[in-house]
């Protein structure tokens, strides 16, 4: 379970990781 948690929390950073840089590429 606590796997499981780890990567889905991995998952999430990740996805706001790449909306930030999409949101920052769409600045441009």
């Amino acid at each position: 379970m606590s796997k499981y948690s780890y990567e889905s929390r991995c998952f999430h950073e990740s996805f706001e990781n790449l909306t930030v840089i999409m949101i920052r590429l769409s600045e441009k």
